[in-house]
Parts: C-alpha cells; sequence; structure tokens
C-alpha cells in the first residue's frame, strides 16, 4: 500500500500527457524506499524482476487527491483567494458581532463557490477522461511466451518475453530477439515518439556463432520457436532508464553461449511505436514510468499570456484602490462619529442627556435599541468598508476570459482560411495564449519544411568540374537506357536546365567510359545512405529518416541505379551496367550522421560471382593520386577492386573537403565556387567523397575503434564518434550534388506583410551562409534595397587572437557605424558623413511616434523627427546575417557580445541566423525573450512576445522557448506539433493567425478586461457617494442578494464583445498591415486607456447616484403617485437599476459590431434582472423581512421608470458619446482612422495622407500619463529611424576594405532571379507570381501604400 501510495505522489507532478518528471520521480523513491539510484540495469530472461510493472498514467489525480489539490489550483489563482478571505472576514463579522458586515458572508461565498465548482467539474471530467484513456491502454491484452500467456498490459514485467503483431503498439521497451523475417529485422514507425513519419529498421543482435533457431528461414514455426524462448536464459545488462530516445547501450549474454553481444538503439523498439512486420519476439527491458515514452513526457513550460499577466496586475492595482478607498471612507466615518457621537442619540449613539430621549422610545417604540456606550474602532471600520467595496473587483472577470479564451479557441480552429484541403489539415489551437497573437514582435522561423516544403529533389550534380542537371519528371519515366550505349532521355527538361548535360550522360560515362568517378558518386547516391525499402507486390517504396535522403536515391533512379532491398548487412540495388543483374554489397560498419562531423559514411564490401565478375572487375579501381580535373585516359587499366573494402561517405562542404587527401586538392577551389553558386540559387549541396581500404587495413580499424566501441557500455557515442573520424579522412573526393527545396505558397507575401505590420523576422537555419541569404531574397524577408551586415566579416580568416573570429572588434565597429547613420538620419551636424546640417523638424507630428511606426520606404530625411537623447537606430533597410558556428558560437555566453548584438540587430529589419544548432536556435530565442532584463540593451522596457515556428524535432527547444510557439504539420513528423501551442498546416497561415485572429481578439478581449473593471468602479464609487448620506456607517442601500448579482446581469454582453465583434473586416487588414499595431505597441490595453476608464467611470458614477438622489429628494416629491413615498430600499433599487441600464448602454456603445445576437443578450439581461427583483422581493419574507414587496412597490413609482430607464441611462450614454467624439476629433489612433478607411468614410483623394499618420500625438493624454507613471523611460526606449540615404552615403564613403572588415554590404551578388516566377529553379521558383523584378511592378517599402 505504501508502495501504491509513493507511486500517486510521485504521478503528481503529471500535466498533459504522462506528466512525468524524471527528476521528482526519482528523488521520491528514493526518499520513500531508501532504494538508490539505478547505475546498470539488469535483466533476467524469464525469472521475476524488482523494476516497476507497466502501468501507464497519464491522469493528475486519484479519487483521494483530487479535491485538496484541485482546489489547490483553483485557489492560487489571486482573485478566488481574495474572495474567499472576504467571505471569511464576513462570517467573522456576522458570528463575533465586533464589527458590522454589511452583506451576508453567503453573497460572496455562493457566487465563488459556484465558480470553483464549474472549475472543479471542468477539471474532474477531464481527468476522467485520462483515467478512461489509461485504463483501456492497460488492459489491453498482451501475449506472453515465458510463461505463455495473455495478460492485461499492465502485469508486464522485465525480463518477459513479449509477441508483438504487425499493426499493434510495442507495450514496453523491448530488445528484439527474433521477427518473421529470415533476417531478424523488423519496420516500425516511431511517429509518436519522435514525430518522424517514415518506417525505421530495427533488427534482431546477432552472434558470430548464431544458435540454431537464429538462423532459421523464413516463413518460421512460431510454435517451436516459443518452445524454445520458454526455455531461454540469459542476462541483459544495459543504461539505467533514461530519456534519450536514440541512445541505448547494453550487451546480451545467452546461457547457451559464452558470447557477449553488444547492444544498440538498432536492436531496441520503444514503447508507443508501431509495428510494419508480421511478428516479433522481444525481451521487456523498461517497463511503465521507466520507459522511454514515459520520461521525455515533460511538463511543458506554463505560458501565460501577456492579457493574463495585465489582468492579474490590474486585480491587484484595484485591490490596492480598495484599500485606499476604505480607508479613506473609514477615516471619515471617525472623524464623524469624533462630531457627533454625542447628539445623534436616534442613531443609537450614546447621550448622556437622558432628557433629549423619552421613555416611549425607549420602552415602547424600540424596546430592542441598542446604543452603543463607545465608538468602533478604526480597525473594525476599515474591515466594515472593506466588505462593503467588495466588488470593487470583478468577481466575473476570469470566468469571462476563459469562456472567451474556450470560444476563440474553436474559432481558430474552424477557420476555413487556414484549413489545409490537399492535406486534410485545419488549423489547431489549444493554449491561452491566443491574445498574445495581437502582440508578436518577433518571429523566429526554422527554413526547410517551415518556409520550404520540405520536398526535396535532387537538381545537380558535379563530377570533374561538370555540372549535370536532373529533371523534375518521376525517376522512373526517366530510366536511361545505356546497356546497348543508348541514351533515351525521359520527360521534357525543365526550365532552368538547357544547355546543362542531363544525368544520363553521367550514367553513360559510368557504364560505358568506365569513369570511375561517375560510378563511384552514383552508386554512393543509391549506397550511402539508411533508408528502408519497402517491396509490397513488386512495388518499392522508399522510407528514408531525412527528406535529403529520399531526394538522392530518388536521383539515382534517374540515372538507372535502383536500390533494390536492405537487410541487415546486405544491400542489394540494380545498375544499367551488368544488363540489369543485380548487385550486392554487404554492409561491414555504418557511421551514422552527427552535428559534431556533419557526415555518414558506411563500409562495403561487393559480392563478386563467377556469373558477373568479369563486368565488375573490368571496371578499374580509383587512381592513387585521384584530380576532379583528371581526364578519362589517365584512369585506363586501374586495378580491380575485387577483395577490397570501399568506404562512401557523404557530408556538408566544409567538413568533407577539410577531409580531403592532400594529393586530392587539385579542382576543389572549383568545386567550392561551384557549390558557392548552388547555394546562392536557394539549394543545399552535399559533398561526396570515397576511400578504398585493404582488408587488412579495415580490419584493423574495427579491432581497435568500432568493435571496442560498439562493445563499450560507457561513452559509447563518443567512441563511434571517434572510430568514425579516424576512418573519414584521406578522402577522394568524387563529386558533389545540390537539391532543391522550393518555398511553400505564398510564403513571401505572408513574410512582405508581417514586414509591414511592424513584426521582425529572424530565420534560423542550418544552411550554408550564401543559401542562407538566397531564400532571404526569395522570401523577401531580404530585399534588394538592403544593407547587409555578415558576421564574421569576409576579412576574418580564422579564430583569431581572442579566439572569437574577430566578432568582438566587428561589433564595436558595427555600433559605430549604425551610431553615424543615425546621427546623420536626424541631422546631427557632427556626425554626418558629408558634413553637412539637416533641419531639424520639431513641429513634425510625426515626432510623437513612441515606436517606429512609419512606413520608412516613404521616408525622406527631412521627414525624420530630430532624436531624443536615449532614442536608439532602427532602420527598414539593414539586414544582419550571422553565422551559428563561428560568430553566434562566440557571442552566446559572453554578455557584453550579447548586448551589443541585440543593439545591432534591434536596428535591423531582419535577421538571418544560418549554421545554427537546435540548441543555438532555443538560445537565441531566449537572448531576445529577456533583453529587457539585460541593464545594458537598448529595448523597449515591456518584455517583447516572441513567436516561433517549425516542423521538426529539431524546433522543438524554440518552440517551448518562446511565449507562442507554432508547430507546422510537414513531412518531419509532429513532434513540433505535439510540443506547440497552435498547429498550423502551412507557413502562410501564419498571417491570418496573427493578423486576423491575433488582432481582433488582442481587441476584443482588452474591452472586455477594461469594460469588467468600469462597471464594478461604477458599482463600488455610487455605494461610497451614499455613505455620506448613510453618516458614513457602512449601510448597503443594495439588497445583499440582488447586489451579488450584478455582474451576472451584465455578464452576457462582455460575451458579445468576447466573442463576435469585429472592429476591421479582413479585407482592410489585408490592405493596411499596419493595423496590427494595435496590439503591438498596446493601444488597447495599457495604463492610459485604464486610467480613462477609471476617470469615465467615476463621472458615470457620479451622474448615476446624484441623478437619482435628486429626482427622490425633492421637496414634496412631486411624482408621488397615491401618496406612496420612498425608503432606502426603494432608493437603493431604483439606483441599482438605473446603474444596471446605464452599464447596458456603455456595453452597447463599446461594441462596434450590432447584430441581432446583441440584442438578444441585451433583452434577455434586462429580463434576468427584473424577474431576479421580483423574486427576491417575494422569497425574502424567509431571507430577509426588510425587502419583502420593495419590487412591486417601486416598479409602481413613475419616478423609477424615468429615471432609472430613461433618464440616467441617456446621460451616461451621452457623456461616453462627448468623450468619444472628444477623441476622435483631437486624439485620434492608427484603429480609428482605420476603422473610417473601413467604413468607408474617407474619400479616396484624403487616403493617401493615411500612411504617415502617427499612432497618437505627443500632446494625448496617453503621453501625460505616460510621463506620470514612467518618467522619462516612455521616451528613453523610443526608436528613431535610419534613412537609406544615410545608409547609402555612409556606404559610399567607406572603402572596400573598410566595408569588407565590418561586413557592411550591399547589392550581395546572386546569380538567381529570385523573384522572376516560372523563370528558373531555386527555392522561391514559382511561388509568388505577384513579385516582379521590374522595379516599376515590384511593390516595395517605398512604393507601397501602407497604413
Amino acid at each position: 500500500m505504501s508502495s501504491q501510495k509513493g507511486d500517486d505522489e510521485a504521478r503528481l507532478v503529471e500535466a498533459n500527457d504522462i506528466k512525468k518528471n524524471v527528476s521528482v520521480k526519482s528523488e521520491k523513491k528514493e526518499w520513500l524506499w531508501g532504494k538508490p539510484k539505478e547505475t546498470v540495469r539488469r535483466v533476467e530472461i524469464g525469472f521475476d524482476s524488482p523494476h516497476v510493472d507497466n502501468t501507464a498514467t497519464t491522469s493528475k489525480y486519484t479519487i483521494l487527491s483530487f479535491f485538496p489539490l484541485a482546489l489547490f489550483g483553483q485557489f492560487r489563482r489571486f482573485a478566488n483567494m481574495y474572495f474567499l478571505l472576504v467571505g471569511l472576514l464576513m462570517y467573522f463579522g456576522e458570528t463575533t458581532g465586533y464589527f458590522l458586515s454589511p452583506y451576508p458572508a453567503a453573497t460572496t461565498l455562493a457566487p465563488l463557490a459556484l465558480v470553483v465548482a464549474v472549475s472543479l467539474l471542468q477539471e474532474a471530467l477531464t481527468d476522467l477522461a485520462r483515467h478512461k484513456a489509461d485504463a483501456e491502454v492497460n488492459n489491453r491484452p498482451t501475449d506472453l511466451v515465458n510463461p505463455s500467456e495473455q495478460v492485461p498490459q499492465f502485469k508486464v514485467k522485465t525480463g518477459k518475453i513479449i509477441r508483438v503483431l504487425n499493426g499493434d503498439q510495442i507495450p514496453a521497451d523491448l530488445v528484439i530477439l527474433a521477427t518473421s523475417t529470415e533476417a531478424n529485422s523488423c519496420y516500425i514507425d516511431t511517429a509518436s515518439i519522435d514525430g518522424e513519419t517514415s518506417l525505421k529498421i530495427r533488427r534482431a543482435p546477432q552472434l558470430e556463432h548464431p544458435l540454431t533457431w537464429m538462423t532459421e528461414a523464413a516463413p518460421k514455426d512460431e510454435h517451436q520457436l516459443h518452445a524454445i524462448m520458454e526455455e531461454l536464459e540469459g542476462v541483459v545488462e544495459c543504461d539505467p532508464p533514461n530519456e534519450h530516445i536514440n541512445s541505448f547501450t547494453g550487451t546480451l549474454k545467452y546461457a547457451q553461449c559464452d558470447e557477449l553481444v553488444p547492444l544498440s538503439k538498432d536492436h531496441v523498439v520503444l514503447r508507443g511505436s508501431s509495428l510494419h512486420t508480421d511478428w516479433l519476439l522481444g525481451l521487456a527491458i523498461y517497463t511503465g514510468e521507466d520507459t522511454k515514452l514515459a520520461l521525455n513526457a515533460r511538463t511543458p513550460p506554463q505560458k501565460l499570456s501577456r492579457l493574463d499577466r495585465v489582468s492579474n496586475s490590474v486585480v491587484l492595482a484595484i485591490f490596492g484602490c480598495q484599500i485606499a478607498l476604505a480607508l479613506i471612507t473609514a477615516g471619515l466615518q471617525q472623524t464623524f462619529e469624533d462630531k457627533e457621537f454625542q447628539n445623534l442619540w436616534y442613531v443609537g449613539f450614546q447621550n448622556n442627556k437622558q432628557i433629549q430621549r423619552s421613555g416611549y422610545i425607549e420602552n415602547t417604540r424600540w424596546p430592542d435599541l441598542e446604543f452603543s456606550s463607545s465608538r468602533q474602532s478604526f480597525g473594525w471600520s476599515f474591515c466594515t468598508f472593506l466588505i462593503l467595496y467588495v466588488n470593487f473587483i470583478p468577481l466575473s472577470l476570469y470566468v469571462s476570459l476563459e469562456m472567451c479564451f474556450l470560444v476563440l479557441v474553436i474559432f481558430v480552429n474552424l477557420d476555413i482560411k487556414m484549413y489545409h484541403a490537399p492535406t486534410n489539415t485545419p488549423a489547431l489551437a489549444r493554449s491561452p495564449t491566443i491574445t498574445d497573437l495581437g502582440q508578436v514582435q518577433y518571429i523566429f522561423s526554422d527554413k526547410t519544411g517551415t518556409l520550404t516544403r520540405n520536398e526535396m529533389k535532387l537538381r545537380r550534380m558535379i563530377v570533374h568540374g561538370i555540372v549535370y542537371a536532373v529533371p523534375e519528371e518521376d525517376p522512373e519515366a526517366n530510366r536511361p537506357d545505356v546497356q546497348n550505349g543508348m541514351q533515351t532521355p525521359g520527360g521534357k527538361e525543365v526550365l532552368g536546365d538547357e544547355g546543362l548535360p542531363n544525368i544520363n550522360e553521367l550514367a553513360t560515362k559510368a557504364c560505358h567510359e568506365k569513369d570511375e568517378y561517375a560510378a563511384c558518386i552514383l552508386e554512393a547516391l543509391m549506397l550511402c545512405n539508411t533508408v528502408v525499402v519497402e517491396n509490397k507486390n513488386g512495388v518499392i517504396k522508399y522510407q528514408a529518416e531525412s527528406p535529403d535522403e529520399g531526394a538522392l536515391v530518388d536521383g539515382a533512379l534517374h540515372a538507372g541505379y535502383k536500390l533494390f532491398a536492405r537487410t541487415e548487412h546486405v544491400l542489394v540495388g540494380e545498375t544499367p551496367a551488368l544488363n540489369g543483374a543485380r548487385r550486392s554489397w554487404h554492409i561491414l560498419a555504418t557511421n551514422e550522421f552527427d552535428n559534431d562531423r556533419k557526415r555518414m559514411s558506411i563500409f562495403l564490401r561487393e559480392s563478386f560471382d563467377d556469373e558477373h565478375a568479369p563486368q565488375r572487375d573490368g571496371r578499374p579501381m580509383l587512381a592513387s593520386q585521384p584530380s576532379i580535373k583528371s581526364t578519362q585516359s589517365d584512369k585506363e587499366g586501374g586495378a580491380s577492386l575485387r577483395g577490397k573494402v570501399l568506404l562512401l561517405c557523404k557530408g556538408a562542404d566544409n567538413t568533407m573537403l577539410a577531409a580531403a587527401a592532400p594529393t586530392n586538392l587539385d579542382g576543389l577551389d572549383d568545386m567550392r565556387d561551384r557549390l558557392d553558386e548552388f547555394a546562392r540559387q536557394g539549394l543545399r549541396t552535399l559533398v561526396f567523397g570515397v576511400r578504398i581500404f585493404e582488408e587488412d587495413e579495415f580490419e584493423s580499424w574495427h579491432s581497435e575503434y568500432y568493435a571496442p566501441a560498439l562493445a563499450s557500455l560507457s561513452d559509447r557515442d563518443g567512441m563511434l564518434k571517434k572510430a568514425a573520424a579516424v576512418a573519414e579522412h584521406m578522402l577522394t573526393i568524387v563529386g558533389a550534388t545540390a537539391i532543391e527545396d522550393k518555398l511553400q505558397d505564398g510564403v513571401p507575401q505572408t513574410i512582405a506583410d508581417l514586414a509591414k505590420a511592424g513584426i521582425k523576422l529572424w530565420v534560423l537555419t542550418g544552411d550554408k551562409m550564401e543559401t542562407a541569404i538566397n531564400i532571404g531574397y526569395s522570401c523577401r524577408l531580404l530585399t534588394p534595397e538592403m544593407y547587409l551586415i555578415k558576421m564574421p566579416a569576409e576579412k576574418q580568416d580564422g579564430p583569431g587572437p581572442k579566439n572569437d573570429w574577430g566578432i568582438t572588434a566587428q561589433l564595436e565597429a558595427l555600433e559605430t557605424l549604425v551610431e553615424s547613420a543615425f546621427m546623420a538620419s536626424t541631422g546631427s551636424p557632427q556626425s554626418t558623413p558629408s558634413g553637412t546640417t539637416t533641419t531639424s523638424l520639431d513641429t513634425d507630428p510625426r515626432r510623437t511616434l513612441p515606436k517606429p511606426l512609419l512606413d520608412d520606404g516613404s521616408t525622406a530625411e527631412e521627414d525624420v523627427e530630430a532624436p531624443h537623447q536615449n532614442d536608439f537606430a532602427m532602420s527598414e533597410h539593414l539586414g544582419l546575417v550571422i553565422e551559428g558556428s563561428t560568430a553566434v558560437e562566440a557571442i552566446l555566453g559572453n554578455t557584453e557580445l550579447e548586448n551589443r548584438l541585440l543593439r545591432i540587430a534591434s536596428a535591423c529589419r531582419a535577421v538571418v541566423a544560418c549554421r545554427v544548432s537546435p540548441a543555438q536556435k532555443r538560445l537565441l530565442v531566449q537572448l531576445v525573450k529577456d533583453a529587457p532584463k539585460r541593464q545594458d540593451s537598448s529595448w523597449s522596457f515591456e518584455r517583447p512576445i516572441t513567436l516561433a515556428i517549425g516542423d521538426g524535432a529539431n524546433d522543438v527547444g524554440m518552440i517551448q522557448e518562446a511565449q507562442i510557439g507554432v508547430g507546422i504539420s510537414g513531412k518531419e513528423g509532429r513532434q513540433a506539433v505535439n510540443n506547440a501551442d497552435f498547429a498550423i498546416a502551412q507557413f502562410r497561415f501564419l498571417k491570418p493567425l496573427l493578423l486576423y485572429h491575433g488582432r481582433r481578439n488582442y481587441r476584443r478581449l482588452s474591452k472586455v478586461i477594461i469594460y469588467s473593471f468600469e462597471k464594478n468602479i461604477v458599482l463600488t464609487f455610487v455605494l461610497f457617494y451614499f455613505q455620506s448620506d448613510c453618516a458614513w456607517s457602512g449601510t448597503s442601500f443594495y439588497e445583499s442578494w440582488v447586489y451579488s448579482g450584478y455582474n451576472f446581469f451584465l455578464g452576457l454582453l462582455p460575451f458579445c464583445m468576447g466573442f463576435f465583434d469585429v472592429d476591421i473586416r479582413d479585407v482592410t487588414v489585408d490592405r493596411y498591415p499596419r493595423l496590427y499595431a494595435a496590439g503591438l505597441y498596446r493601444m488597447d490595453l495599457n495604463v492610459t486607456n485604464m486610467v480613462y476608464g477609471t476617470i469615465e467611470s467615476i463621472l458615470a458614477s457620479l451622474l448615476i447616484y446624484y441623478l437619482c438622489r435628486d429626482a427622490f429628494d425633492r421637496a414634496g416629491f412631486a411624482w408621488q403617485q397615491h401618496g406612496k413615498v420612498s425608503d432606502v430600499w426603494v432608493f437603493g433599487t431604483t439606483v441599482f437599476v438605473s446603474m444596471v441600464c446605464a452599464m447596458a448602454a456603455r456595453a452597447i456603445l463599446i461594441v462596434n459590431s450590432w447584430n441581432a445576437i446583441v440584442a438578444i443578450c441585451l433583452f434577455a439581461q434586462a429580463a434576468m434582472l427584473y424577474t431576479f427583483i421580483l423574486f427576491m422581493a417575494q422569497a425574502n419574507i424567509w431571507l430577509d423581512y426588510d425587502f419583502y414587496g420593495v419590487a412591486y412597490h417601486t416598479f409602481g413609482l413613475g419616478t423609477f421608470w424615468l429615471v432609472s430607464f430613461a433618464l440616467v441611462p441617456a446621460t451616461v450614454a451621452t457623456l461616453q458619446l462627448l468623450i468619444h467624439v472628444i477623441h476622435l476629433e483631437f486624439f485620434p489612433s492608427l484603429n480609428d482612422i482605420g476603422m473610417e478607411v473601413d467604413h468607408g468614410y474617407v474619400d479616396g483623394t484624403h487616403k493617401d495622407a493615411i500612411d504617415s499618420l502617427p499612432l497618437r500625438l505627443r500632446s494625448s493624454v496617453h503621453e501625460l500619463v505616460n510621463k506620470f507613471f514612467f518618467g522619462t523611460d516612455s521616451i528613453k526606449r523610443r526608436a528613431s529611424l535610419v534613412t537609406r540615404e544615410s545608409l547609402r552615403q555612409l556606404h559610399e564613403s567607406m572603402t572596400d576594405d573598410q566595408r569588407s572588415r565590418v561586413g557592411f554590404h550591399h547589392n550581395v551578388a546572386s546569380s538567381y532571379a529570385y523573384d522572376a516566377p516560372g523563370t528558373g529553379y531555386g527555392a522561391g521558383a514559382g511561388s509568388d507570381p505577384t513579385f516582379s523584378h521590374d522595379p516599376n511592378l515590384r511593390p516595395s517599402s517605398s512604393t507601397t501604400t501602407v497604413l
């Protein structure tokens, strides 16, 4: 029982899926059980194990833990805890009598209980669904072999042998012992673990002297095999449970032999993966909470939206105001009592002059009247008034926000604009950060699969310095017929391939001209990979772990080189050289790709049979001193490859060329130039090399490096990397390939619109700098008008004396450069490159921009405002390109360099980071996100909202680091989607997600929050005014239960704001992306608007109270009917109804979209209000006799209807309209102008003036509020624009050598016409037909109308 209790406590840290934190779990187990941590896991086949069972737990609660934990979670919210404490304070006042509680405790605790109960019910239903899912998984039948029985899955223990059938999920982490195939291999799908959809091959460990059952031919006798497995004995020693899904180290020893077999990840299938082979038998080594799937289920970071944080801050501010108001009222009460205590005997104050009190008063009329002998203390008075103003904080706010979040998420999921029909993929939202979508300042994007399609096509090959074109058509339709020396090209050549020899010519050279380089690179395309070959009914399908590998194998098909089959040790392929006969190669070793080497290689020995030996022996082997540009005659008559071991290697150009043999350096410079040209065309390049090993040389390497690494239980990965590095040198570079990955549809236009909206985009990619720059131009992230800053500078040849690649000096120079351009733009006489001065335009209204929102394309030098002494530079014409392996590596971790990078990056419109690793992607996002925390950064004082978007597992780090993570459902699995807050199918859907949903939802919920506080401010201040008429006694003139329903009676119209309010149509936002500034610069929910709202609410409360008071206080009460008089309850009810009607009218004026739903909600609220008052007037005979019949009396007065239904709402609405008109006439914001444009109120002749409108004028109340609350910070953080003209002057004033040393460039050369649709190939070909190379037609920042 204690064991189960320990497990339950450990599971409390779970969140969404498995929700298990490894360290917490291990610490709890060690503390509860005193069990030491495992260093090596030992599993004995067939014996009972001491390890955990196979129970899967994704639920958060048990029956016993639900209420304490769920309640704890609810009362972590400040508002809930506040109302609980105030309710308890009310109860204390009621029961003890120490102070007067204006309301019964039930009026606060009952609504709170309802709100909490709804939240608990939702939590319970969600967790119940998890329990049901857990029960279904845990009770799934599982076949055991030792002993032979079927048990529920949760009863599986380590040491048991399990039988898994085709299509089943693996129930635990298993070491494969046997499969249905002759090679004891199987195919698995790991999409649910790592998100990758391609099949992977796994195999049983092989003995040097295999046991009998290991060599059985297929189809195998399962019954006999099961009988053997029941008696099988052995021991597995492996790593202790860990979360590394791509790593496994262990050994297996069978009792029937003395051989120790090394185990790796290739011999293990993980829980959650699916089997795609007839059956397998596996030994359970990790179960339940110890499986890698469970250990990888991290609690996702808790992302609180900025709107939530602002709401919490406002709640705290309002609470402070409530305390201040209670203190003021308590002080006024004390002052009043000090003055009137001896005089006001008729209200119960002590009076020693007995003659002023008649016996009738004391004994007859009010015999129970108690007189105070002492005045109430200040502390108890404060408690009274704190309770009186309890609804200063709106209890309904969080409920309203949660309901709005729920509905707005549904709107995103149902948006047809973000539905991708080809893949049947809708958008998916599952985060409360939906309002942050309207406030994004920085987007960090992956390139491959995010901006590009991740549909790799082999397009170019280089052999002997000759470039060969690879057609885009189906390779099966383009197979060359070279068996008789004839070449029959397939379909037509694509645009851009004219004048280049076809890959079929390369195949002809390999087969008939005995070109060994051609043969080696074509065979490397076919063989140097880890591709899984599926052969179903004669149809071959390749499953590649990466699209690049799939593109290379498909590209080889164009030349007739076809990978036909693959087993653990054998590759079978077809080449055109042997009249269609198949060739086979034995796989001797594979060195897998890793991010350090950036290479992969494979050792092969070809099988030579007597039938085809002459043809194969006739093919020459590589010359001892090969040359890239050597001729065929130089290589005639080489020796045979018989008895040799061939190493095929491929990798990134920088690592491959560095590993080239010294005798193979001729021609490599020419290859580098070709590769750079390909990179400028947006192609991904790979270099191929070979090396011939003698048998004894290979055996020496294998025994000295590779075999010990495989057998090692510690640092196996490091030893394998070392073994690979030893083998992968002295390579003969035989050629290179270039792979095309086109941009997704709509990417250039999306990026251009996001830039117009004021959002900065950082593209983080692992490609070469030239490739990254070209992709930047292709997608319009970089424009021809831009000046580029490259880091490190081209003049930097190495790490330098500081081992920082010259970054420190370059950043210092760049800061001076940007400052010079900044001062030149602002007309500073001492800094203008030409030495001239410019006119200061202090009167320019655009000086008032709190942020750089002008469209700089149309900003001339004379249009730029004079700078404040603390302004920082920003330009629409600067771009930064930074390399990860040098510059980023040197900068990250160095605080001084990080701050300088931030200053430079903040001055640039776009940033491209190339050659960056996944870890560096995450750190760059963190650097920008946490920039305001740094003392020496020129960023806004608010933490910027960052959004990271990617499609692969390597993007998960930055997706989780950013405030908003967006996953793309691409070809690299669903791991990015599973870890993201939002999921979309294409990058172009980011535009409607941000500019439509994000902007609109931010504006909607900002209204909901401000209105929620405003209506409660009115409620509280009306009570405050009444205190002056009731001797500051703390009395309320509202009936308690009616008062507690105030938020309920006004609860439907906020939903209309939050659900359906549309201020500007999508088509207008499309035309003027600058309207996104509403959220980007917090124009709706900010301190200024809260001050506006508070002042307006106080004015409204004055009108509400004193209009009603004056109507009921006139001499003779002229409107009395039939002698009816009014008491405090009639007056209070009139004020309450008038207030509700006035606040409803205010909501109607706030809502931009008037429709039938708004009308229905308005009438529904009124019906609820009047019905409830009537009900309470009747029901209070059992609750509070004072209110009995008050409703009938009140509703019978004409004054009530005149005041509550007409006079007060009309007056308050008039006040609101007056303020609104003044605002629109004198202080219009960008959104106000946008709404007028959207509604057609601005004619065509005046629309051109819209582009230069500022957000607000410096003379507005907003600026005064900013100065009052933040001092000079509101000016200190402003950005000033650096014009293109100042950059041009600065560029021309520098020498070529200075530009190269600083990394300051313009007109970066590119041979690819990225902006000419359909006239070439490459990353952006045909992706956006609206973008023309003609400057007169191409939209740019200088010609495009933006708002």
